[in-house]
């Protein structure tokens, strides 16, 4: 039984540590897709490609909270 358990604790070790390093990539696109949503309101650079990089980085966004839900098991 000690073999099984021991290898539960190392799966659930490693959907921990993935489930942080999804939700730095969130907190990262977060901070991308604020930056975009910044420039737009200044009306910097190209509106066209700033809302373009926007909705990728939002996407980034939902994928990464997406994925670090998954491997929290929620």
């Amino acid at each position: 039984m000690g073999l099984f358990s021991s290898r539960n604790a190392d799966r659930q070790a490693d959907r921990d540590r993935r489930a942080r390093e999804y939700d730095e990539a969130a907190r990262k696109a977060r901070k991308e897709a604020d930056k975009y949503r910044r420039m737009l309101r200044n009306g910097e650079s190209d509106p066209a490609a700033l809302r373009e990089a926007l909705k990728d980085a939002e996407y980034e966004v939902r994928t990464a909270e997406h994925n670090a839900r998954v491997f929290r098991g929620r």
